[in-house]
């Protein structure tokens, strides 16, 4: 691996452990665009790697979250956890089968759908609190 490699993998690294971390998502809507814009990867290519990633991030993450006592329900994560690692399997099988444009579309369109819905609760959110401060 060159420097330029390894910094652009240090910064996305550390880019992607503070977002995952800090806000308790999935690190992929950070990480596979950083792999497929500064590392030349494919779509699939970059959807694997980025699995590989968000491993450790996960792990420290959710355990410094634990001990601040962050993670209230640890027998409904253990069991989605449980039951999503299946589902890896045929997501994996599929992802590696689909043609790149097509993935590409669906890991952006599931990107469109997850930013509008927080777009929309943080708007809900929003409106007491505007009704409180005009009063």
């Amino acid at each position: 691996m060159s420097w330029p490699e390894l910094a652009g993998a240090a910064a996305l690294g550390l880019a992607a452990g503070a977002v995952g971390s800090g806000l308790g998502v999935g690190t992929g809507g950070l990480v596979v665009p950083g792999l497929v814009l500064l590392f030349g990867l494919t779509e699939a290519g970059a959807q694997g790697t980025s699995l590989l990633v968000v491993l450790p991030t996960a792990v420290i993450g959710a355990w410094a979250r634990r001990r601040e006592g962050g993670i209230p329900a640890v027998r409904l994560s253990l069991a989605a956890g449980a039951l999503g690692a299946g589902a890896a399997l045929v997501g994996a099988w599929l992802a590696l089968r689909l043609p790149a444009r097509l993935l590409a579309g669906a890991f952006a369109a599931y990107l469109v759908l997850i930013g509008a819905h927080q777009v929309a609760r943080g708007l809900r959110e929003l409106r007491p609190h505007a009704r409180q401060a005009e009063r």
